[in-house]
């Protein structure tokens, strides 16, 4: 063995074995600042580094290593931050692993029996639930309790709560038990929390429900699972709301009880906001079995559409739709005069009482299921409309006039919201724009009174989609941004993926492929697809197949962009009516191709199959302009290469591609091109002077709108055409222009293009090569280093990533979301509003201001501790700057739990926070609260709270993170401006004493 031959030389040589005393806290402490390059770091880190390293500095460091690695530890600019709840799932090094698992060797046999029942209870535990799983008394307990900690298998917590230092450890003492020793011991808590009513969560009484008596009590399965799946989808919660509805009906099938076809029409629904388009079709199915009532089938008939809809099956979609109309007995708004007659006149009546503010919500309550009903299926048929544009414009018309006039008789409700934005871009798309922004300023303000986030982002992203299409990217990209950060956690799946693919789609034809490539990044990754198998990938990623080759491609993944347009391309073939999806994935095949200069007959083939099967402008829905667009590009790219004898025909080809662009230029990338390829028109009819005029427009505007895709594309045409008309010296500086947006913006193919431009044999490299000719640097040799710099960055063609670029001192790829930012910014304003504040309560209000802006909350308050330790309410205030000081209404159980713990604490309703039930957070309808104390040497100053009644989930556990950040330099400033009021109150008495003494010596 080589350790005892090391001993046994060390021996030999008179040396002596060191074993070095643990560290102290205060030596912990040094060697954490050392470590991280900052004095400012948390003190419950060295407590628990103290705690769980045993005072060797190699396990304290391993420690460090596995937070840093895990996320769990992170930089903010109040210092370091950490999320010490972490320490217990991350991967741990070996050594410091087994170090747990010979302590866990170490334990009594009654201290292991015990405790390998409390990791029955999760990880988490009380000594009352532990007393649950075990048959010592209370006493016996206690030293069970005492042992575990002094092991350190176990940490206390305020409030009596235990927790294992590390889920390994737990797992390990669990698989001491046996299956039938584990189950009894769910089985005993099952019983316990249901004997204590509605004090203990419905998720947990589920979970040890479920574990413990599956099998054996399939009817108390079947109510504690579906009780949880229901309390999942009121909070939005649908991953958790799938598993416990599928053990719900698992049970109910079990045990041959009656299923309800309302379980398995909810189920159904999950399935579907999830993306499992099948289980959710076939639990539609099995619900349509279970229902007899006319407006159930109905409904479940409308959402059976819906997947087919998802699924890109119109012809399915449409039989469903159809069969729902008929079971509801609805008029279905074909083009027939009568329906049309119908139509007209349902536009006139919602219009005049629009106009006039009556009659909204006039429906009686005996109507409104079936009404809110009809609303649905006009609303998937309008959508299947729009996908089936071409051929189903009048129905698409009709049935977003039918939804107006219901609506309106509905009142508030997600539908009349629905209606009153469908209104809006109808209005906008003839050019009503008065009335689109009268419609859609309606709509949020009926999505206000609702308080739903959902309803919200629908909004906002239709406001982004109406800013779009009317040539105003900046302020879209705002709305999308938005929509994503606010309120993507609401969103179903199917809407989530079709917001990403609609900004992503934005951004890509604008040429900000590193914006876009994030998204679809987590958009994959939030779907569950990596691309890797078109067998086992989610359904919703091969629609969205386009945008993704486009973004991926042009950064140099290629593997992923060449899986991405095979999906896409393979969906489209199989459903030969889909004009519209074909016209799309042919531009998209056609940019790819571009992208790589692939310009020949595969091009070609390409814009053969398109003119077949691909619909023409006037026929094609909005969402479909930028397609035109990239086809016309990709015939500029095929004239630029052709040689002499096909310039003609290459000619009569982007002729007509400019044509199909101006029929269908929307936004302000349709815009920026179409004044480039007009450019063009113009050099090649021998306007030199009216081609640079146009060009100049194009990069105006490119440059208000931030379209460096349009400035790319005008510097290569001008290029052109300074070569052409004897000026080298600027086509080489256009042609440098051209290649640095190419270089900055990432995209590795467009440095070839230039070069090739540039190639002997080529107009272009044929005049600018004089340059060398003079004995002025070659540009040409300029452009191939420059080329061979892009190269190095477009990676192996794997897919393994793209170049990066920094964005301050993080890459692309690390670059902080719209959130995280508005969170620094409030460390920022908050250090301002300390050095500037006057006083506590200006203090107070700002401070205020800024967290309610940040977090999204309704009102907030300051409570400060005084002089006896009870919470006194400094400020208060509400969104619109009512002053709340006076008035409270907060939840006294939140800011005394805050008070006790000194934790920071999240109410909502989702799996993210602790949910309460307390009387406060009822009788004041507190969805989401958020709360933190405000230390300061690990005294308590006080507590700051925010809270909002919109929805559950507002809040998260990083947002509590970056709340308790705030609140460690809130309580600071508080400190400071305490003593500044301290030190004026004294000398303003000071100078009270001086002018009495003075009045009363003067009166002497």
């Amino acid at each position: 063995d080589q350790s005892i031959a090391l001993l046994d030389v060390a021996a030999e040589h008179d040396a002596h074995r060191l074993t070095p005393r643990p560290l102290m806290a205060s030596e912990v402490k040094e060697l954490v600042i050392a470590f991280l390059g900052s004095e400012r770091i948390p003190n419950d880190l060295v407590e628990a580094l103290v705690r769980r390293g045993e005072g060797t500095p190699l396990i304290i460091r391993e420690y460090l290593l596995a937070l840093l690695e895990g996320g769990a530890l992170y930089p903010t600019w109040i210092g370091w931050s950490v999320d010490l709840s972490a320490l217990r799932r991350l991967d741990l090094p070996r050594d410091i692993l087994s170090l747990g698992m010979l302590r866990i060797d170490s334990l009594s046999a009654r201290t292991r029996e015990t405790l390998a029942h409390a990791a029955v209870w999760g990880e988490r535990f009380t000594l009352e639930g532990l007393a649950v799983v075990s048959d010592l008394r209370r006493r016996h307990l206690g030293g069970v309790i005492a042992e575990g900690m002094e092991a350190q298998i176990l940490e206390g917590e305020h409030g009596g709560t235990l927790h294992f230092t590390h889920e390994r450890f737990r797992h390990a003492l669990l698989n001491e038990l046996d299956r039938d020793e584990q189950r009894a011991s769910h089985r005993a808590i099952a019983d316990w929390l249901a004997r204590q009513g509605d004090a203990v969560s419905i998720y947990d009484l589920a979970r040890h429900t479920l574990a413990g008596y599956r099998g054996i009590d399939h009817e108390r399965v079947y109510r504690a699972c579906m009780a949880a799946g229901e309390a999942a989808i009121a909070s939005f919660a649908d991953t958790e709301a799938l598993a416990f509805l599928s053990a719900a009906v698992e049970a109910g099938r079990t045990g041959r009880i009656q299923l309800s076809g309302d379980l398995l029409e909810r189920l159904g629904g999950v399935c579907l906001r999830l993306g499992r388009l099948n289980d959710a079709l076939q639990n539609f199915g099995a619900a349509l079995e279970g229902h007899r009532d006319r407006i159930a089938r109905a409904r479940v008939w409308s959402a059976i559409a819906d997947a087919h809809l998802q699924a890109n099956d119109y012809q399915a979609a449409h039989g469903a739709l159809l069969t729902a109309f008929e079971t509801l007995q609805l008029p279905y708004p074909k083009a027939s005069p009568i329906e049309i007659v119908r139509t007209l006149w349902m536009l006139f009546v919602a219009m005049f009482l629009f106009s006039i503010g009556r009659g909204e919500g006039r429906a009686k309550d005996s109507e409104r299921d079936r009404l809110l009903l009809a609303c649905d299926l006009l609303h998937n048929l309008a959508n299947l409309a729009y996908s089936e544009y071409h051929t189903r414009a009048l129905e698409l018309l009709q049935a977003s006039i039918r939804m107006l006039y219901i609506g309106h008789a509905l009142g508030p409700s997600p539908m009349y919201v629905s209606a009153l934005v469908a209104q809006s871009v109808t209005f906008e798309m003839i050019g009503v724009k008065r009335l689109s922004r009268r419609y859609i300023d309606h709509a949020e303000a009926v999505a206000e009174r609702l308080r739903s986030p959902a309803v919200h982002g629908s909004v906002t992203y239709y406001r982004a989609l109406l800013s779009d299409l009317t040539g105003d990217s900046h302020t879209a990209e705002a709305y999308f941004w938005q929509t994503l950060e606010r309120y993507g956690d609401w969103l179903p799946a199917w809407t989530y993926a079709t917001d990403v693919a609609t900004f992503a789609q934005q951004l890509v034809a604008r040429g900000l492929h590193r914006q876009a490539e994030p998204l679809l990044d987590e958009l994959l990754s939030r779907l569950g697809d990596d691309l890797s198998d078109p067998t086992r990938g989610n359904p919703l990623v091969a629609l969205l197949g386009g945008i993704i080759a486009a973004a991926y491609g042009t950064v140099g993944r290629n593997e992923l962009a060449n899986a991405a347009i095979g999906r896409y391309r393979d969906l489209v073939e199989r459903n030969v009516s889909d004009r519209v999806n074909w016209t799309i994935c042919s531009s998209y095949r056609a940019y790819l191709m571009c992208e790589r200069g692939e310009l020949g007959s595969g091009l070609d083939a390409v814009f053969s199959t398109y003119e077949q099967r691909g619909v023409p402008p006037s026929k094609a829905p909005p969402h479909a302009s930028v397609a035109y667009t990239y086809l016309a590009l990709a015939r500029l790219s095929q004239w630029y290469a052709a040689e002499d004898h096909e310039r003609p025909r290459r000619h009569e080809q982007l002729e007509l591609a400019i044509r199909d662009v101006r029929k269908g230029a929307r936004t302000a990338t349709d815009r920026g091109t179409l004044l480039v390829l007009e450019g063009w028109r113009s050099w090649r009819r021998g306007d030199v002077a009216k081609a640079i005029a146009q060009l100049s427009t194009a990069d105006d505007l490119a440059r208000a709108q931030v379209v460096p895709s349009v400035r790319f594309h005008a510097a290569r045409l001008r290029a052109h055409i300074h070569a052409a008309i004897g000026n080298p010296e600027t086509a080489a500086d256009e042609a440098r222009i051209a290649v640095d947006l190419a270089q900055e913006r990432g995209w590795v193919f467009r440095v070839r293009w230039i070069r090739d431009d540039m190639r002997p044999d080529a107009p272009l490299g044929r005049i600018v090569s004089t340059l060398g000719r003079r004995g002025q640097p070659s540009w040409s040799r300029m452009l191939s280093r420059a080329a061979a710099a892009a190269a190095k960055g477009e990676g192996s063609g794997s897919g393994s990533g793209s170049p990066r670029f920094s964005v301050g001192s993080s890459s692309v790829h690390g670059t902080l979301d719209i959130r995280q930012l508005g969170h620094l910014n409030a460390l920022l304003e908050v250090s301002l509003a300390a050095a500037s504040a006057s006083s506590l309560q200006d203090l107070g209000e700002t401070v205020l201001g800024v967290l309610s802006r940040v977090f999204n909350a309704e009102r907030g308050f300051l409570l400060l501790c005084g002089p006896t330790d009870d919470l006194q309410t400094i400020s208060g205030r509400a969104t619109d700057g009512t002053d709340l000081t006076r008035r409270g209404g907060y939840s006294r159980t939140v800011v005394e739990q805050v008070r006790l713990t000194r934790d920071p604490l999240v109410v909502t309703g989702t799996e993210d926070g602790v949910v309460l039930g307390s009387e406060s957070v009822i009788t004041q309808d507190l969805r989401s609260i958020l709360a933190a104390p405000l230390l300061l040497r690990e005294r308590l100053v006080g507590v700051v709270y925010l809270d909002n009644g919109v929805a559950a989930g507002i809040f998260t556990r990083r947002d509590a993170q970056i709340l308790q950040a705030i609140a460690s330099q809130l309580a600071i400033a508080i400190e400071i401006a305490s003593t500044t009021d301290s030190l004026t109150h004294a000398r303003d008495q000071a100078l009270a004493a001086n002018r009495a003494k003075s009045a009363f010596l003067a009166n002497m």
